[in-house]
């Protein structure tokens, strides 16, 4: 019986020193989000404080804030995660978007026109094999375009929308508060409340648009997808040097300058041309 009580406490001590010694290995940090572009007129708020700040390129923000856009297509943000040496690209040519080939180089969100976003999470673990990332996002008004990079199995991207929220992996979607979820690849797992208060899973794949007002899944239109696409490519070379560790008024009033371009409306998830 000594003996089998010896065996026991040395199985325990030996359990408890290898979990030890895991965690030991295990490094966290506070990711963050880099502002790459600002296009018009921004600002965020930080957890707990009304007063705003303007958004500029370069800045370094951590979980615990909240973005605003101004109203207007010519008002947007473009960050990235968890790279310190990220910056803008050029605009994709025109043979860039007609070869498109769906390949996330980079954890890149472009904040369209009047969208209230908070990062409410950036948390990142080296465990020694792999990189653990728990990253939520709470988009409370307006619209926005994500690209994923391939997520190790125990890390987490969570959008929260005010009806539901979508799990994303390995993915480029378009994600609006609206209820409209497009995937140019990979899939969005959507879980929201249906019309009669029951909490309903739908999966949307690439090249698929969901609209979870109706419930129904319609493939993405021509002329949206290649808005997407020119979304997509502008986080193509990102990654340009290796990644380093590292109640609110919504009434803005802003005059961006003037230039033709074209947009997907934050609030209807539809297509606009504006000048």
């Amino acid at each position: 019986m000594r003996q089998i009580k010896t065996f026991v406490i040395g199985l325990v001590s030996c359990a408890l020193t290898i979990a030890f010694v895991g965690r030991a290995s295990a490094q966290s940090d506070e990711g963050i989000a880099k502002v790459v572009a600002v296009t018009g007129d921004a600002r965020y708020f930080v957890a707990g404080d009304t007063t705003p700040h303007p958004l500029k390129v370069g800045m370094i923000l951590k979980a615990g804030i909240t973005i605003q856009t101004a109203t207007g297509p010519m008002n947007y943000v473009d960050l990235v995660l968890n790279n310190a040496q990220a910056v803008a690209p050029p605009s994709p040519s025109p043979s860039e978007i007609a070869h498109f080939q769906p390949k996330v180089q980079q954890d890149g969100i472009r904040i369209f026109e009047n969208t209230v976003l908070a990062v409410d999470k950036l948390n990142r673990t080296a465990t020694g094999a792999d990189i653990v990332t728990d990253t939520e996002l709470d988009l409370k008004a307006g619209s926005i375009l994500g690209t994923v990079k391939k997520l190790s199995p125990a890390s987490k991207y969570e959008v929260k929308i005010p009806n539901g929220v979508a799990g994303i992996r390995g993915t480029i979607y378009f994600l609006s508060a609206n209820g409209i979820v497009r995937v140019l690849s990979g899939s969005v797992v959507v879980a929201y409340v249906g019309p009669g208060g029951n909490v309903i899973t739908q999966v949307v794949n690439g090249g698929e648009e969901f609209n979870t007002n109706t419930g129904l899944v319609t493939p993405i239109a021509v002329n949206v997808r290649e808005i997407l696409i020119r979304g997509a490519l502008e986080f193509r070379i990102f990654l340009t040097l290796p990644v380093a560790f590292g109640p609110t008024d919504h009434s803005i009033i802003f005059i961006a300058p003037e230039r033709t371009t074209t947009s997907i409306s934050p609030v209807s998830g539809d297509l606009s041309a504006a000048k």
